[in-house]
């Protein structure tokens, strides 16, 4: 009896060991979203069998630099935390949302054509220009780009996010806290 009590408290320890890695292996730790490597597997998953139609943001922190230069990394690092969970929270419930690599961020949006995704993105993007932070000294403001597209049949997700970059270099050459979609 002493035995089996014992294995099962260590299968249960093994089990939760295993969990935290997986967690670490796919969260990005600063922002609470997925890192790139849990979108990428994430993607992968939901591509194979993709509920139609599917569309894709990405986010990029407008003058980024600005604000670590300014403020310093760890008021960088506070805006990139806060920016995390305003798109979490924003997000709908079955979007997934990761931090891509820098200051940008991606939401993939199952059952959201184009015109459900750019809305999606413009709340997204009323969501961070509204919100005050107030580790920044000067206005407490920050806005985001965002580029979207939708995944057309059988395209590969190289190639939708190459659409949907496009479009948010697009919005930033444009004057940037703006959404376009293509």
């Amino acid at each position: 009896l002493g035995v089996s009590l014992a294995l099962a408290i260590f299968a249960a320890a093994f089990s939760d060991l295993l969990d935290d890695a997986r967690h670490d292996r796919t969260i990005d730790a600063l922002t609470g979203t997925l890192n790139r490597h849990g979108l990428e597997e994430a993607i992968a998953t939901r591509l194979k069998n993709p509920a139609w139609p599917t569309s894709v943001v990405l986010c990029d922190v407008d003058h980024f630099k600005r604000i670590n230069d300014g403020h310093g990394h760890d008021v960088g690092d506070a805006v990139l935390k806060e920016i995390g969970s305003i798109l979490r929270h924003a997000a709908r419930k079955n979007d997934l949302v990761g931090r891509f690599g820098g200051e940008e961020f991606l939401v993939l949006l199952s059952d959201a054509d184009l015109q459900k995704a750019t809305q999606c993105a413009e709340r997204l993007r009323l969501a961070v220009a509204s919100h005050e932070f107030p580790l920044l000294s000067d206005s407490g403001s920050v806005t985001a780009s965002f580029g979207v597209a939708e995944c057309r049949p059988g395209e590969a997700w190289e190639s939708l996010f190459k659409r949907a970059d496009i479009c948010l270099y697009a919005a930033k050459h444009a004057g940037r806290n703006r959404t376009i979609a293509g």
